[in-house]
């Protein structure tokens, strides 16, 4: 029994050695370049950066600028003083790349390690980022992921990922009807609500849409809707296509919102009409 007592507890300060080395572990260690092979999640999106994740003096780095875009928080280089200037929503932060401090709405607050600029990134530590914009963490050993997410982040799920496999029939119909034309749409169909977004018929690949958040604000919710464009010379099959994301959130969990708002991003209004949105229950 006793020995039983000891190996219970002895896993379980391994798992929270993990935890604590992954996130912000207090014992110092070499700075290690090496891919720590982890991914990092915004509201149950994978934040993609072209410098993964680095552990220096036992802290996790993350690249500040995909971090924040993530969030919408709009990200400047100020080249003459050394600074990133980032402002998400009403909070102003400015990263001194000459010291070891940051400020955030004009209140010092000191980073450690300091920021450094690694392969043309600027690097800071993801336990500090988190502190600064009140987020919540969580480390999903399984998948080697650190979860994070805004305190009004309402779960979804993406239903357009599963070949349309878990949604009712009359859902599908409406789906493919709506796929000819750009828009966004809302339905209420068995205490589900289903959010979609098309891109209209498409005469080749390289365009897409995603739903990329959705948050509670003022009674109602937010939803950050992505539309993407093949680049200038991008290779794209000549095949027509009909892109469109397609989410569900659970209304037992969620009260039927009073209203929705859709922020669009990369979607051109100059070649394309006004998308239409409604909301029918």
């Amino acid at each position: 029994m006793l020995a039983g007592r000891i190996k219970a507890v002895a896993f379980l300060w391994l798992v929270f050695m993990v935890v604590a080395f992954m996130l912000e572990p207090a014992a110092a260690a070499e700075e290690s370049a090496a891919d720590l092979d982890v991914k990092i999640y915004y509201n149950q999106n994978e934040i993609q950066s072209s410098v993964p994740p680095l552990l220096v003096d036992g802290r996790v780095l993350i690249s500040v600028r995909p971090f924040l875009e993530a969030m919408n928080a709009q990200v400047h280089w100020d080249r003459e003083s050394s600074q990133v200037v980032a402002q998400h929503k009403e909070k102003t932060i400015i990263i001194n790349l000459e010291d070891s401090y940051a400020e955030v709405d004009g209140v010092r607050r000191e980073m450690d390690p300091p920021a450094r600029v690694i392969d043309g990134s600027t690097m800071v530590s993801l336990r500090f980022l988190i502190g600064c914009l009140d987020l919540s963490v969580h480390w999903n050993g399984e998948e080697r992921a650190v979860e994070i997410a805004s305190k009004h982040f309402i779960p979804y799920t993406r239903l357009s990922l599963s070949g349309m496999e878990e949604v009712p029939g009359i859902v599908e119909a409406w789906v493919d009807s709506s796929r000819n034309e750009p828009g966004v749409d809302v339905r209420v169909f068995q205490d589900k609500l289903y959010i979609l977004a098309t891109f209209g018929l498409k005469e080749s690949g390289g365009y897409d849409v995603r739903i990329r958040n959705i948050e509670r604000e003022q009674g109602g919710f937010l939803v950050d809707v992505l539309y993407i464009e093949p680049s200038p010379g991008q290779y794209t099959f000549p095949a027509f296509t009909r892109p469109f994301d397609l989410v569900s959130i659970a209304l037992d969990e969620y009260s039927l919102p009073s209203h929705l708002l859709f922020a669009y991003q990369g979607y051109k209004s100059e070649f394309y009409p006004p998308l239409p949105t409604r909301l029918e229950p």
